[in-house]
This record gives structure tokens, sequence and C-alpha cells, in this order.
């Protein structure tokens, strides 16, 4: 990346996606010397250990030489040590983060189709099959966190991308991605994702979005002790199950939901890793052939998007 971009990086105007303890992603639009419109993602670094620094560095490095379904492209990874920031070039993706609309669907108390669930849940799962396949073949500890509403990615044509956000695993971050690591990462001072934690995180993300549970404030802080398992109940009809929630009060009705996800998401947080299944596993028994490749419900969505989304996500 050269100087020119830096300086638009440092005065452009910016959209914060994602603040993890001492760890803050900012995005920003900048066009590059090849003149492509580009996305450019800052992580602020000024606590981290130097060897920390490094094993970073090299992870992008090694993503941008991943061709991944679903992953937001990285171009390149560039460590700026005078100023604490590791610069990460991506492809440009217009359209909204699932963050944005998990928002707006509460906010109008309208379910989120079972439908679009599944279809992420799909994209997610190939995504992470391929990076599970990639990192295990390519001997990287992985220090990416990708599964959170902040780092999904909706585009404006109808497709799913997702940018592999770093997070702190330590005990000192407290902000609001700390409820989609698994129970296992949480004080782990190796600061290592495993397949095992990404699919916990997928199944997070999927109760939430079933019970409509906003990501948590990225402006409060959360305590260290913070639970981290659901507190729901599992009411039954003849092939739906209705996921009730007594910590989302807010929340005035409860979504039914199919049998089959229900379960999906209950294996997929299993308090034990072992008893998780793998990304691979999941996708043996969806059936992808019935999912569009797109989703044609984005564009509807981004004409009310302005709208709805918090000030501090437009």
């Amino acid at each position: 990346m050269d100087a020119e971009a830096r300086d638009t990086l440092a005065i452009g105007p910016s959209t914060l996606i994602n603040v993890c303890g001492y760890l803050a992603t900012e995005c920003r639009a900048i066009t590059n010397k090849e003149g492509e419109n580009v996305q450019v993602h800052a992580l602020q670094l000024e606590k981290v250990p130097v060897h920390i620094r490094n094993l970073i560095l090299y992870e992008y490095e090694m993503y941008a030489e991943l061709q991944c379904s679903h992953m937001l492209r990285v171009l390149s990874a560039e460590l700026v040590p005078e100023r604490s920031l590791l610069l990460i070039e991506t492809r440009m993706c217009y359209g909204i983060t699932l963050a944005n609309l998990m928002y707006m669907y509460r906010e109008t108390s309208v379910s989120i189709p079972e439908e679009f669930i599944w279809f992420l849940l799909v994209n997610v799962a190939e995504m992470l099959t391929e990076l599970h396949d990639f990192t295990t073949q390519s001997g990287i500890e992985r220090r990416c966190h990708f599964i959170t509403p902040h780092n999904i990615f909706l585009s404006i044509d109808g497709e799913i991308q997702i940018f592999p956000a770093t997070e702190s695993l330590s005990n000192v971050m407290y902000y609001g991605q700390q409820p989609y690591l698994a129970p296992e990462l949480l004080g782990s001072s190796a600061m290592q994702v495993t397949p095992q934690s990404d699919i916990w995180s997928l199944g997070k993300l999927l109760f939430d979005m079933c019970l409509l549970l906003l990501p948590a404030s990225l402006e409060s802080p959360l305590p260290v002790d913070v639970c981290m398992t659901p507190n729901h109940q599992l009411v039954y009809s003849d092939d739906q199950v209705c996921l009730n929630s007594k910590s989302s009060s807010t929340v005035s009705a409860y979504p039914c939901y199919s049998l089959l996800l229900t379960i999906i998401i209950g294996k997929c947080m299993s308090s034990n890793p072992q008893d998780r299944p793998s990304a691979e596993e999941l996708l043996s028994f969806l059936p992808r052939d019935s999912f569009p490749s797109a989703y044609p419900m984005f564009e509807l969505i981004f004409g009310e998007a302005s709208y709805y989304m918090p000030r501090r996500l437009l």
C-alpha cells in the first residue's frame, strides 16, 4: 500500500466495524494506485506484543493467497509500526453487515425468514470448510475470528462476504464480540481459534438470529465473567420448535423455526468441542442445491437500511 493511500486512510471517512478490547477494526473505502475502489481495514495493535503482530501479519498474508468462497478477498496486508497499525486491503463490498440486518428486523418486530438463515448457514459452512482445510494443510495457528454479525457483509448483489477480523482472546477483551467466542476460548492466553470454536460461534450466531437478539453494544463493556450459555427453552409442536429465551424479555413474540434448524444450533453450541459437527459434516446433510447462490431480498433491504441502522454503523 502506497503512502498516498495511507494518508487517505488517516483522514478519510470511517465506519467502525468491530471493537475488541485492545484491537479495534476500522474500515475505510479508498481508491488504490491501480484505480480500483477497495476497502482498507485498520487494526489497532498498540498493546499487542511484537511477536503476535508478526504472526497476525503472516496469517493475513496467507489469506491473500487463499481463493475462498464467501471470504472477502484479502489483497494485501501491511504492518505500519510507527502507527501501531495493521492495514488489510480487501475487495470492495457494497452493502451492509449482518448486524445491520438484525437491527432492522428487531426494529420492525419481524422475524428473520428461516430460508435466509439456512442460506447464511450454507454460505458460512462452505467458507469454513475451505478455511479449515487450508489452515490445516498450511499449519497456520489462527488468531482471526470470523463468525460475528459485524464481520459478515451482505452485498447489494445478494451475496455473503465474510471478513477475517482479528480479535483478542485474552481476558482483557471486554467489548461486543465476546459473546461469539466459544466458552473454551474465554481467558485463553494462547489466542488461537480452532475449527470447533468456529462452529460454536456459528451456532451462537444462528441462535441470535432466530431470537432477534442484537449484537452486544460496542459502547458498553461486558464483564469478564459474562455467561456464555444461552438461557433458553424449546417448546415443541408437530414439526416446529419455538426458541424461547428468558433473557430476551424485550422481545414481544418468539419466532418458530423448524426442528432441524433448532437441532443444528444445539449441536453447534455443545459445551464439549468434540461433540460439535465439523463444517463439512454440516454441509453433508444440508440440501445445498435448493439454496440460490444469491439472496434476492437484499435489494429490498438496502432501500430501508439507512433508516434502521444505528448512526454509528452507517
